[in-house]
């Protein structure tokens, strides 16, 4: 089981930095010409922070404590599908630049010191 929490813990942490860096680009392709070609993208990362979400709360429940804010990024993503639906791309990057990459900065990864590997 610890094996399990500690691989969890690892992929978790690499997931918020994989987020980081590829948010940007993402945000810039919705500004371009065919922002629609990214919609798959988009929705791959809602999918994401979903993950991430249901993660950090299972983990919780297991007593490994790591605070998100996550009636803020519910929130936001709903914000995003409403821009998506009405097809408001520039509104969607903007969320996703201003709001979620925000959110998503003040997430810390699990501390795996100590932990079993």
């Amino acid at each position: 089981m610890e094996q399990i929490v500690f691989e969890t813990m690892v992929n978790y942490n690499e997931y918020i930095e994989r987020i980081k860096l590829n948010i940007n680009p993402l945000i810039e392709s919705l500004r371009e010409e065919k922002p629609e070609e990214q919609l798959n993208e988009v929705a791959n990362l809602i999918e994401g922070l979903e993950w991430l979400v249901t993660v950090n709360q299972k983990l919780s429940e297991l007593n490994y404590e790591n605070k998100i804010d996550v009636s803020s990024l519910n929130q936001q993503l709903q914000e995003v599908v409403v821009a998506i639906e009405n097809q408001d791309y520039n509104l969607c990057a903007d969320i996703l630049e201003y709001d979620i990459l925000e959110t998503i900065q003040t997430y810390q990864p699990y501390n795996l010191e100590g932990e079993i590997k």
